[in-house]
């Protein structure tokens, strides 16, 4: 089953099972509300009726006659005019206000007992009224010489709602019922289009992942949405433009790994058909220049294995207490030779009382020796190469600046890639292999570190290695 249909599901599921709840507790609620009403009223009318009953028996001292005039198809008012002995159909007539009118309820049973439980007057004429709930529920009819009797109206008896009173109930209860389901469908409807809301972006998701794992790696997603969907879209996005960027890395690593190989391998095959051809002869020279092409050969393959381990992070870092200033001049000392050749003057202004880091003073000094080697080739003839060093709260900063030839703007992110040249005409021999500065990047990745070049004024380029003082 589809998401958007597990969705649907449970959508018009909840929203049904919550309508019919609602109905039920409003019914609920309605039902006792109306009977709390209808026992109010009741209430109401039993005490009228026990206070006229009070002034009859303190006049007359009994209640005979006192309901010969009791009209049972409007019991809401006794009608008493006469007292007892004064003829049939009298009753208590006079006693009645005279705005009081029938009451437009249906009539409700009227029963009155006197302390001990006999029945004083029934209107149901059943002969069986409940003398004892009618004393629990009933109003006290008092008098002079205390209580007489006791009065009970309708609910005050039997808590059943009848006439107006259900039928207004059932009404209500209805009304209720076709408005939930009408408020039911409504919501349904809104389900259903914000599910198809929710699930069209994730279905084009999902069509554009299809399209990433089947190598198109230029597909986007266009959602154009400010929520959590919206951002998901924009992850997407964002991932699959990494994808792209890396596959073409990749193509472009391959690319010239081929070609760093190319060269020296066609060498080495040229020579070697040369030799057996018997045009070179097999001789200590020869052999030396086959060697040292070979050299070359392990140098690169060298270095990319290093690349991978320290993107990997499979080489540990045996850090240790590690003083900076010996790791910088030992660096230089790698490359006294060429320094001397192109005569450039070396400057150091590093502080004395820099902290010791924590690190591992090997992969340390392949980084410094990596930029100071492309300072090297870089640096004009009886140029300056200057390193500086400092703290600076928490960090250590290290500035290794050289002149002669900058970085174009745009590609100063650029030279930590793999194999990257400023200049795509230089060769290996006097380019390098374009992964010492990718190796030092990743190295001081791994050391909590940053590294980043900026060119200088008017020439030269500066590169800035950060180190925490502690990890």
């Amino acid at each position: 089953m589809s998401l958007r249909l597990k969705l649907a599901g449970s959508f018009a599921l909840v929203i049904l099972a919550g309508s019919i709840a609602a109905a039920l507790a409003i019914g609920a609620v309605l039902r006792d509300r109306m009977q709390a009403f209808v026992l109010a009223s009741d209430g109401d009318r039993a005490r009228a009726l026990a206070s006229l009953l009070g002034d009859y028996y303190n006049r007359y001292g009994t209640f005979e006659g006192a309901f010969d005039g009791f009209s049972p198809g409007f019991p809401d008012m006794p009608m008493m005019r006469r007292g007892p002995g004064q003829g049939r159909g009298g009753g208590m007539m006079g006693m009645m206000r005279p705005d009081a009118r029938p009451s437009a309820r249906v009539p409700a049973r009227v029963v009155v007992v006197d302390p001990r439980g006999a029945v004083l007057f029934d209107s149901g004429g059943t002969g069986a009224a409940p003398a004892g709930e009618v004393i629990e529920r009933g109003v006290p009819v008092e008098s002079t010489r205390g209580i007489a009797a006791y009065a009970a109206v309708g609910s005050m008896i039997d808590p059943r709602l009848r006439g107006l009173e259900l039928d207004f109930l059932n009404s209500a209860g209805l009304a209720v019922l076709v408005s939930s389901l009408a408020a039911a469908l409504l919501a349904v409807a809104a389900g259903a289009a914000i599910v198809v809301q929710i699930t069209s972006p994730i279905k084009a998701l999902a069509r554009a992942a299809e399209r990433i794992a089947a190598g198109d790696f230029r597909h986007r997603v266009a959602v154009a949405r400010r929520d959590e969907i919206g951002e998901l879209a924009g992850n997407f996005n964002g991932m699959a433009a990494s994808l792209e960027e890396n596959e073409l890395l990749r193509r472009k690593m391959v690319e010239d790994a081929a070609h760093e190989l190319r060269t020296p391998v066609s060498l080495l095959k040229a020579n070697l058909e040369m030799m057996l051809e018997g045009v070179y002869p097999v001789d200590r020279d020869n052999l030396l220049s086959l060697n040292e092409e070979i050299t070359r050969l392990e140098v690169l393959v060298r270095q990319l294995d290093a690349q991978n381990s320290a993107e990997a992070g499979t080489v540990p870092l045996r850090r240790t207490e590690c003083p900076l200033p010996p790791v910088i001049e030992r660096a230089f000392a790698l490359h006294r030779a060429p320094l001397v050749a192109k005569r450039v003057a070396v400057g150091l202004k590093i502080e004395t009382d820099l902290p010791p880091l924590n690190a591992d003073p090997d992969r340390l000094l392949q980084v410094f020796s990596n930029i100071i080697s492309n300072a090297v080739r870089h640096v004009n003839e009886c140029g300056r190469i200057t390193v500086t060093a400092s703290r600076q709260g928490s960090e250590i900063v290290v500035g290794i600046e050289n002149s002669g030839s900058s970085v174009p703007p745009e590609d100063l992110e650029r030279i930590f890639e793999r194999f990257y040249r400023s200049d795509p005409s230089r060769t290996r021999n006097d380019g390098g292999t374009g992964l010492g500065l990718s190796i030092s990047r990743e190295i001081v990745r791994r050391h909590g570190g940053r590294i980043r070049a900026d060119n200088l004024s008017p020439d030269g380029v500066r590169f800035t290695v950060t180190l925490p003082l502690s990890t």
